[in-house]
């Protein structure tokens, strides 16, 4: 499965996001106390919306895609 990263500007825009999608996506929803982060997983749209900048990040960069 491929999912499309979008980037969200705050923990609202991602919980508002899991509430659109509770009940009706499979997903899964996680915080990171080290990030103070939080980032949503749906199964259903294919799409990891998250509040975490991955610019730098050696493992992963924008525009690429995120195979599962």
């Amino acid at each position: 499965m491929t999912f499309e990263y979008e980037l969200k500007r705050d923990m609202d825009e991602v919980r508002w996001q899991i509430q659109e999608c509770e009940g009706k996506h499979v997903q899964q929803a996680i915080y990171s106390t080290f990030m103070d982060a939080l980032t949503q997983v749906c199964f259903t749209c294919g799409k990891v919306r998250s509040t975490i900048l991955w610019e730098g990040n050696r493992s992963w960069t924008p525009g690429n895609e995120v195979q599962a």
